[in-house]
């Protein structure tokens, strides 16, 4: 050996026989180990760590933490010194060992995924419903008005003065015929003694000329083109109350007939005064036979009153009282699909009393003529 190693191993008999020698004593034992437990550190770790294993631990942990720390075997204090901060250094560690526990807690922040305000969304799809719902029958109520479907007498009059204030209103072209047919007049017996005329043997034959040539004996036709407004036409104001009855037929998307029987009239003029009573055919589509502005479809008293006044000057005939009847008046009407008038063809019956009229200052009575009346419309251009 060395000279240094043998003094180093000198060093530590001497060291453990002083040791030795201390633990014999009675006072030195009990110092150190009140020492020991009251002041120990690892007393935090309660059931961790028994009273009896702790000089084991300290030791141990001391050698873990440095066994440099250990300066002198002879100085106690040191020897704890180092223990207790490797104890300090153990107690950090399990303290961090807890926190981690408390962050894994934290981690329950899982609530922000409740976002339910979708289910407002339900609202915004009631709306589209209702726009769809209110399109489709808009769409169905343009689409029924193309074709006329009359369902009853009322709607088929309707369609009848509807198509009539189209073609007056639109000013549509169509062909016209006008035709008086009568059957005879019967005349004032006093008539052929009475009126005493040179050159006329027989007065009543050129009454009667007269009249059937003042009051349109025989077919006039007339034309009334595109574009044009002319008084061939008028609207229609019929209204139930001036029919007999109302007849129609035919199918939607095809052509109609509609037939109107209307009720009779009789109207009256007299010199002292104005027309009276009533025709319900004068409220038709009926007006003027041709455009000279004289001769009627329907001649009515009054119109009967000017014109034999007019057309008899040569005889100075001199109206004082004239009535006419209308009678079996029918309209039998042809429409297109969409209502539109493809022809109307109307008869009536009509009979003329001239109560009293004065021929050469001589005044006849109850002079009487029939007649038949066809009137057409055709060859409508809307």
């Amino acid at each position: 050996m060395t000279a240094k190693r043998i003094t180093a191993l000198l060093l530590a008999l001497l060291a453990i026989c002083l040791l030795a020698c201390g633990c014999g004593r009675d006072d030195a034992p009990e110092s150190t180990t009140a020492t020991t437990t009251t002041t120990s550190p690892w007393d935090i770790l309660e059931d961790d760590i028994t009273e009896g294993t702790t000089a084991e631990i300290e030791e141990t942990d001391t050698t873990e933490n440095g066994g440099d720390s250990i300066v002198d075997p002879n100085d106690p204090d040191k020897i704890f010194t180092a223990a207790n901060n490797a104890a300090t250094k153990n107690t950090t560690t399990t303290k961090t060992t807890t926190t981690a526990k408390k962050t894994t807690t934290t981690a329950k922040t899982t609530t922000t995924a409740k976002t339910t305000t979708t289910t407002k969304t339900t609202t915004t799809t009631k709306t589209t419903t209702k726009a769809t719902t209110t399109t489709a029958k808009t769409t169905t109520t343009a689409g029924s008005g193309s074709n006329i479907d009359p369902g009853s007498k009322e709607a088929a009059l309707s369609a009848f003065n509807s198509a009539v204030s189209k073609a007056v209103n639109g000013k549509s072209g169509f062909t016209k015929r006008h035709m008086i047919t009568y059957t005879g007049w019967n005349f004032d017996d006093s008539l052929l003694d009475g009126l005493n005329i040179p050159g006329l043997p027989n007065p009543i034959s050129a009454i009667s000329d007269a009249l059937d040539s003042a009051l349109s004996n025989g077919v006039r036709t007339a034309t009334n083109q595109k574009g044009s407004a002319g008084q061939l036409i008028k609207n229609s104001t019929f209204t139930m109350s001036d029919m007999r009855d109302v007849a129609y037929s035919g199918t939607r998307g095809g052509d109609w007939t509609i037939t109107l029987y209307v009720k009779d009239g009789e109207t009256r003029k007299t010199k002292q005064g104005s027309m009276t009573g009533s025709a319900p055919l004068s409220k038709s589509l009926l007006n003027l036979a041709v455009s000279n502005g004289s001769i009627y479809d329907h001649m009515n008293a009054g119109r009967v009153f000017d014109l034999v006044k007019s057309q008899l000057s040569l005889i100075s005939a001199d109206p004082i009282d004239i009535s006419e009847r209308t009678a079996s008046t029918k309209f039998v009407v042809k429409l297109n699909a969409s209502g539109q008038l493809k022809s109307v063809t109307v008869t009536y019956d009509q009979a003329i009393n001239i109560r009293e009229i004065k021929l050469l200052t001589q005044s006849f009575k109850d002079i009487n003529g029939s007649s038949t009346v066809t009137v057409t419309y055709d060859s409508f251009i809307h």
